[in-house]
């Protein structure tokens, strides 16, 4: 399953009220580090699950990510992107300690 979501999609979802939104889906989209960007100020405070796999995410999107409002985030998807070693270390000093699954 292959859904068409982009930067375009993904700025107008972190504008909606979803609040109580647990689980978000990203995995073979067309999402860029833009999406990142805008999920900064998001209002998916209670995230628990965001997979990314197979988007087209680079080493910016980590810091991107690590700002984000994510405190409950258990299980994040990140293989198949164009991340390198050289976020590892953001990934480690963010302030994701729920964080339970990281692949």
């Amino acid at each position: 399953f292959k859904t068409k979501v982009s930067d375009l999609g993904m700025e107008f979802l972190v504008k909606g009220n979803f609040s109580q939104l647990e689980k978000l889906y990203l995995f073979s989209t067309k999402i860029t580090d833009k999406s990142l960007e805008y999920m900064i100020n998001c209002n998916f405070h209670k995230l628990k699950i965001l997979l990314l796999q197979k988007s087209r995410i680079t080493d910016l999107s980590i810091k991107y990510l690590v700002q984000c409002p994510f405190k409950e985030l258990e299980e994040l998807g990140l293989s198949h992107n164009k991340i390198t070693n050289s976020v590892v270390k953001d990934l480690v000093d963010c302030n994701f300690s729920s964080l339970k699954e990281l692949y």
